[in-house]
């Protein structure tokens, strides 16, 4: 089931907007309206805690499985969903910005290490160049 038929289908009952894909800037401004979110693609995680909004996920796959259990993300698996209990499951806007700080000093090393990885193969180049 596509997400968008999804929430058609399961969420239009609780007042929650459902929004087509955009381009990632008009995604991510679109994000910054909104009060908390309803993750269930990867980028809409993503995009949620670079927001710094309150979310949850529904889990459908593994890459948004991955980041929920790294990370302690409330979710939900789609295949154990019960609209019958309260939807008080959204993550504080702490523990986002908890992880957006975890998620950015993670960019920041691999940036790093790409980069040191980048100079020494530069530097054998130029070596390798000159014999």
């Amino acid at each position: 089931l596509d997400d968008i038929k999804f929430a058609h289908r399961y969420l239009t009952n609780l007042n929650i907007k459902v929004y087509p894909v955009h381009s990632p800037i008009r995604t991510l401004n679109l994000i910054n309206t909104m009060d908390r979110m309803i993750c269930m693609r990867y980028h809409s995680l993503i995009f949620s805690i670079i927001a710094e909004k309150p979310l949850f996920v529904i889990d459908y796959c593994q890459k948004t499985k991955e980041i929920t259990n790294r990370f302690d993300i409330n979710s939900i698996d789609i295949n154990n969903i019960n609209f019958k209990e309260k939807l008080n499951f959204f993550e504080s806007l702490e523990k986002i910005k908890d992880i957006k700080n975890i998620m950015r000093e993670r960019a920041q090393q691999n940036f790093l290490l790409l980069k040191n990885i980048t100079t020494v193969q530069l530097k054998q180049t130029v070596k390798s160049r000159k014999r």
